[in-house]
């Protein structure tokens, strides 16, 4: 259904489109479209031109009469900020006149259309603005301040759209980038006393924080030589407690009647009762059989609590911090049982096929915990990323 409502909706709008003429788009102060889509319909139908050409003639005067109007402004006010401006005018005015240009030379007699060569103007206005921005950048990348480096940075950028190779550009981009990057280290602290598993450490240090890297924020969970960090990202860890093993063992019996033969109904003397056919009565007899149950209830628990703290090691505040904590449990029954197997139900069946298993080690428990741990963690950080200005 969504499909059809979609499709619908795009042949609505190409209709939309295609109702727009030429005379509509113009009347709507839509020149460049009013011009594109007159010169259009004169090359696909010449026949028919006179019914676009005055409509192109008018369009081209007033767009170009704007721009010339604007240009003659902006020189004027003389802002040093114009020339982006002043250029991408420029940069239109020819664009236009290209297409117009491609009409038959008949068609561009019709609207008395004259060549204008902008090269000069938008060579001009392309070297000062290039001038404008990468003195600007440089102000700005003076100052050393890491937001001023990253305005720094995009400013050169817009130079480079300019000019490639400007002058020394791609050094002072890596020099503003560089500047403006915040760095922020992961770490971890065990204060909890304890000798910890040789790879819980490092496990934990195993968090892939590339996705939550942003253009100027970069996460790294070892130190790069020679890098200033900016923040860091402290796991403390305050307590890991692992439960004793503990093993509950319960008794139960599973109970059943089962047929055992069965026995004559007798008369008040003692004989054998018959029935209207003459055969003998006889009633079933029952007996209740038993299996005893003995089940084994295993448990053991481990327990990480830690604090993860956000330190601005720039002028040593800590920004924020939370307590988390993980859990790993280990659960398992299993049974034996004696006595007569067919008295068993269906939940017993099931619990006999458990084997006797041995409790995992201490070591594995705490490095589950510690994947759990790590989830929370990058959650965490995840959700505060934006406190990595």
């Amino acid at each position: 259904m969504k499909k059809i409502i979609t499709l619908i909706t795009a042949l609505f709008l190409l209709f939309l489109i295609s109702c727009e003429t030429p005379k509509y788009l113009m009347d709507h102060g839509l020149y460049d479209k009013a011009i594109q889509k007159a010169c259009i319909k004169i090359k696909r139908n010449p026949d028919k031109y006179l019914k676009y050409i005055d409509v192109l003639k008018q369009s081209l005067e007033q767009s170009n009469r704007i721009d010339n109007d604007r240009i003659a402004f902006l020189s004027k006010d003389g802002q040093p900020d114009r020339w982006d401006e002043v250029f991408q005018i420029y940069s239109n005015l020819k664009n236009r006149q290209n297409i117009v240009m491609t009409l038959p030379q008949q068609f561009l007699s019709y609207i008395n259309f004259s060549q204008v060569n902008y090269d000069s103007q938008i060579v001009i206005a392309k070297r000062n603005a290039a001038e404008y921005h990468y003195a600007l950048a440089l102000k700005k990348l003076e100052t050393k301040d890491k937001l001023s480096a990253r305005e720094a940075y995009y400013e050169f950028l817009r130079v480079r759209d300019y000019y490639p190779d400007y002058k020394d550009l791609n050094n002072l981009i890596n020099q503003a980038k560089g500047l403006g990057m915040s760095y922020v280290i992961f770490q971890i602290k065990n204060n909890t006393n304890l000798i910890i598993p040789a790879d819980f450490e490092t496990e934990l240090t195993k968090l892939s924080l590339y996705e939550i890297n942003t253009e100027w924020t970069e996460f790294n969970t070892s130190k790069v030589n020679g890098r200033h960090y900016n923040y860091a990202i402290i796991v403390s860890l305050k307590n890991i407690f692992v439960s004793p093993e503990q093993v509950k063992e319960t008794q139960c019996t599973d109970s059943k009647k089962v047929s055992d033969g069965f026995d004559y109904v007798l008369d008040k003397n003692g004989n054998v009762m018959k029935d209207s056919s003459g055969n003998d009565i006889k009633v079933p007899r029952f007996k209740t059989i038993y299996l005893y149950i003995s089940q084994f209830e295993m448990h053991k628990e481990v327990k990480i609590t830690a604090n993860i703290d956000f330190y601005n090691l720039d002028n040593n505040q800590l920004m924020m911090g939370e307590p988390i904590y993980a859990d790993n449990f280990f659960n398992y029954i299993w049974a034996n049982a004696r006595g007569d197997m067919d008295a068993a139900c269906p939940q017993t069946i099931k619990l006999l096929q458990n084997q006797p298993a041995p409790f995992p080690p201490d070591g594995d428990m705490i490095l589950n915990a510690g994947q759990i741990l790590k989830n929370f963690v990058k959650d965490i950080i995840w959700k505060n990323k934006a406190v990595f200005y």
